[in-house]
């Protein structure tokens, strides 16, 4: 086929082939058990709107506990009597769940019964009246959990300073299915929704989210404390909510803290983020020539944590990282360290577009979500460190390497059957990193470059 030919009908290809990718996921047939729920996946007749959400994490002696209150819009898509969401390691306060109207006159539809089953980690409340479709309810509930001490769902770790001093820091984790431990949520992939995100603390520390801080305010009752409310967030996955409490100082670029990206860490570590700031800026800069679409946010914070449960977590406008995958000191660091940063900052900046932007239905196609960072962090680096031949080491980095695993009898399609968010973390091995990404540089190279880049381009513009 001509090149002109390619051209003409790959913004048509990009979509039908990302619907394969993206959107493929099956739903249980085995729906109902005496008028019980029995899959494994939320129902589809309630869809989140907006959630506002409060928390107030206790760092102070309290059992490392935090206090919250949800409220969440719902569109109704089927009339039905009862609302299922997510929800693990959370105790809702008894007589606190409301469901109302969504209009001036609140009216209250009564609940007859709650239940909560812990196995697939679902709350349900069955109302007395249906709820009607097409119409919009608002849920609203207070709860309180304890902090992990295990880099999941809200969680609590800490380091010493430069003087000995234990520090503590409250971060977040919600990437499989863990927004689920913070707040009762709606937690799958597909329900995008907006979200407020207010957080109380004590006035020494500072808040960060995934969207601008907008308005702090005192906590009525509770002196030295404050609520940060930040401002609505774009449409997005619960996984993708982030937020850190800490003691923490920032640089960007610009040095007068008005640039778009800033990198967060402790205060004797500040000068180590220099490399991170270099990457971070080009590859923002480098993706948005290359797709043709604006970063979709006003800002991006990188954050160095101590404790993390993966290397980095690419939260929409909130990038979390263990320290070593962020930090590198100038003098001593490694050149296989530099590239590790470099490579890391480019894929979880890559995500931003691609997880973000545009995001999978269900987990069975992680593999595009991670095999798109990861080749697009290569000819990102590749872009601005050319005398490194990252592309050129890609073949045997990647391709090769991956080629093995895929050869034993104990690896798995890329893209299969995923029905339990508990079976999510069997498919993080290299096949959809590195399997995926392999398919995606094949695509770019029979494609050719400016071909996938216009479909591309193309796909993510209608989004």
């Amino acid at each position: 086929m001509s090149l002109t030919s390619c051209k003409q009908i790959i913004p048509l290809m990009l979509p039908i082939l990302a619907k394969v990718v993206f959107g493929t996921s099956q739903r249980m047939t085995n729906r109902t058990n005496i008028g019980e729920w029995t899959d494994i996946r939320l129902p589809d007749a309630l869809h989140p709107v907006h959630y506002i959400i409060k928390l107030q994490p206790f760092l102070d002696g309290r059992n490392d506990s935090f206090h919250g209150q949800l409220e969440v819009e719902l569109e109704v898509a089927k009339p039905t009597s009862r609302i299922i969401l997510n929800l693990a390691d959370i105790t809702i306060k008894n007589n606190t769940v409301k469901v109302s109207t969504l209009n001036k006159r609140r009216r209250l539809n009564p609940i007859r019964q709650q239940k909560y089953d812990p196995i697939r980690e679902m709350f349900m409340v069955q109302l007395r009246r249906r709820l009607r479709q097409g119409k919009a309810y608002l849920l609203s509930m207070q709860f309180y959990g304890k902090l992990s001490d295990t880099s999941q769902g809200l969680y609590i770790t800490s380091y010493k300073d430069y003087n000995g001093t234990e520090r503590k820091v409250v971060a977040t984790q919600f990437w499989p299915a863990d927004a689920r431990r913070a707040f009762p949520c709606f937690d799958e992939p597909s329900m995008k929704a907006t979200f407020d995100i207010h957080l109380a603390r004590e006035r020494h520390m500072t808040a960060i989210s995934n969207m601008p801080l907008i308005t702090t305010t005192p906590v009525p009752g509770q002196q030295g404390w404050v609520w940060d409310h930040f401002a609505t967030t774009v449409n997005m996955s619960t996984y993708l909510v982030a937020f850190v409490i800490s003691e923490y100082k920032f640089r960007d670029q610009e040095g007068q803290g008005k640039g778009r990206l800033k990198v967060w860490t402790r205060e004797d570590k500040l000068d180590q983020t220099e490399l991170a700031l270099e990457v971070g800026a080009f590859a923002l800069s480098f993706y948005e020539d290359y797709f043709n679409i604006p970063y979709p946010l006003r800002k991006m914070d990188m954050v160095g944590l101590p404790e993390t449960t993966f290397l980095a977590m690419e939260n929409w406008g909130l990038v979390t990282y263990r320290e070593s995958g962020l930090l590198s000191d100038t003098e001593t660091s490694s050149a296989s360290h530099r590239n590790l940063v470099s490579e890391l900052v480019a894929h979880e900046l890559a995500h931003q577009w691609f997880g973000n932007l545009v995001t999978f239905k269900w987990w069975n196609d992680l593999w595009l979500n991670e095999g798109f960072a990861t080749y697009m962090a290569t000819v990102a680096i590749d872009k601005k460190e050319p005398e490194w031949g990252i592309l050129d080491k890609f073949v045997v980095s990647r391709l090769q390497s991956v080629m093995a695993l895929d050869a034993l009898k104990s690896s798995h399609p890329i893209s299969g059957p995923l029905e339990n968010p508990a079976d999510i973390d069997e498919v993080f091995d290299e096949i959809p990193y590195s399997k995926g990404a392999s398919v995606i540089r094949m695509m770019r190279h029979f494609l050719t470059e400016d071909t996938f880049k216009k479909g591309l381009s193309s796909y993510l513009s209608s989004m």
